[in-house]
């Protein structure tokens, strides 16, 4: 019984880091695409100054 409830409790933690890398890398790549959407607008503001 105690050996069923260590298993669970590994395989919930494994599934929080799981879950908390996603989420990084999901925050990654908004604040990715996000600085690409700033740069390509700066590059049309640029475009339109010249």
């Amino acid at each position: 019984d105690n050996n069923s409830n260590k298993s669970n409790l590994i395989q919930s933690s494994s599934k929080r880091t799981r879950d908390s890398k996603l989420w990084r890398s999901k925050k990654i790549l908004q604040r990715y695409s996000n600085s690409q959407i700033r740069d390509s607008k700066r590059q049309r503001q640029n475009s339109i100054d010249n």
